[in-house]
Order: structure tokens, then C-alpha cells, then sequence
């Protein structure tokens, strides 16, 4: 072998594993991802689930929902976030002050639909969604 066939070895080597570290990386921080939204949809669809399987539970407001889908009150009503959830609760905030999680909602009947209701939901999870990030989701549920 001459010096030339060496360090041609040895820059095609070099390429194959600079290929192989980058990829190794990629599908860690893809796995990172999954698993983080993962939870995500987990403690989301946990929480629907319990507002939804506890409707009569909870006071709704009476007002019809606004065609613009918020209004004034309901903004109001979803910037405290009276509720606090870690992994196992779903309690008033002022019974867990370390929970990472704060929810509030608004039920508001479907005026086209007696007896369902819209529930505007916002949720704020420091560990999941950042310190300061929040998100909104929508959906009907109905008295059982």
C-alpha cells in the first residue's frame, strides 16, 4: 500500500463514521421527541377524560359560546388556571403549590346542542411545554 491508498482509506473511514455518529445523534433526539410528545397526548387526554367523566362536578358558565370562539370572560377564566396536576392529581392549586402543572377551563353549553358543552381548555406544564408556554385545546362533552 503507498501513502496515497492510506490516506484515502483513512478519509473514507472518517466519512463513513462522521455518517454514522450524525445519524446515531439524529434518531436519539428523534426518540427525545416522541417520547416528549408521548406524554404529552398521555396527560392531555387524562385530563379530558376526567373533566369529561366528571361534567356534573364542575361549575359551567352560562354563557353561549361567542361565535369568535373567546370572548372577555372565558379569557379571564382560563388565565387563572385554578387547577394543579402532577402525575397522579388533579387538585385545587392552592393544595399543591409544586405541582409542574396548572389547568384551567370553561364550560360553555352548544346552544344548537342541548345538553353539551364546549369545554375551552388551557394548560401550562413547565417540564413539558417550556416555563412560560401554554396550550388551548377544544372539544365537546356532554353530561353522562
Amino acid at each position: 500500500m503507498t501513502l496515497i491508498e492510506v490516506a484515502i482509506a483513512g478519509i473514507i473511514l472518517g466519512t463513513v463514521l462522521s455518517a454514522f455518529m450524525s445519524l446515531i445523534h439524529y434518531l436519539g433526539k428523534s426518540a427525545r421527541t416522541v417520547r416528549i410528545m408521548a406524554a404529552e397526548d398521555r396527560m392531555v387526554a387524562s385530563l379530558v377524560t376526567n373533566i369529561r367523566g366528571n361534567l356534573r362536578n364542575y361549575q359551567a358558565s352560562f354563557e353561549p359560546v361567542a361565535a369568535s370562539g373567546s370572548d372577555p370572560a372565558t379569557e379571564k377564566a382560563l388565565q387563572s388556571m385554578p387547577w394543579a396536576f402532577s402525575e397522579n392529581d388533579l387538585v385545587p392549586a392552592t393544595r399543591c403549590p409544586t405541582c409542574p402543572g396548572r389547568m384551567g377551563y370553561v364550560l360553555q353549553p352548544l346552544a344548537t346542542m342541548p345538553g353539551m358543552f364546549m369545554v375551552t381548555m388551557r394548560i401550562k406544564h413547565a417540564e413539558l411545554f417550556g416555563k412560560d408556554a401554554t396550550k388551548q385545546y377544544r372539544f365537546v362533552a356532554t353530561f353522562r
